[in-house]
């Protein structure tokens, strides 16, 4: 919403600018943790020579890093079979991006009700274009 007494950070209003940032840092918050998940479960199996890491786990952390570099969340994007579902839930299960996405857009009863302000159609746009989500 548009108030002369508040400042944004950024200096000027942009909702899409505003939701690519956020998403990037979930998606650096999450690639840090499947990167420490993958380093401890490494570290496991050079400890005991006769551990072996299965092909679905190289598979699912290398797509999971790619998404996650690439700012895209890992729930959104792509169609993950079932074994690499479970494998997700087994190795990473709290990643953020993972999570339902719900966007609450901070606007006047006025302004939605009358057929919303310049920013809500904005904001409704990005979301489907970027996997949905609830628009609340």
């Amino acid at each position: 919403f548009d108030d002369k007494d508040i400042t944004h950070v950024d200096d000027s209003i942009d909702p899409e600018r505003d939701l690519e940032t956020i998403t990037s840092e979930l998606c650096k918050k999450d690639l840090a943790y499947v990167l420490q998940q993958r380093d401890l479960r490494e570290k496991d199996v050079k400890k005991n020579p006769t551990m072996k890491l299965p092909t679905l786990f190289f598979s699912v952390m290398d797509t999971c890093e790619e998404m996650l570099r690439n700012n895209q969340p890992l729930a959104k994007g792509r169609e993950w079979t079932a074994p690499e579902v479970d494998k997700i839930n087994e190795l990473i299960p709290g990643c953020i991006t993972l999570k339902p996405m719900v966007y609450l857009v901070n606007c006047s009863k006025q302004s939605f009700t009358v057929g919303g302000n310049k920013y809500i159609k904005k904001i409704k746009d990005w979301v489907d274009s970027h996997g949905g989500g609830l628009v609340i």
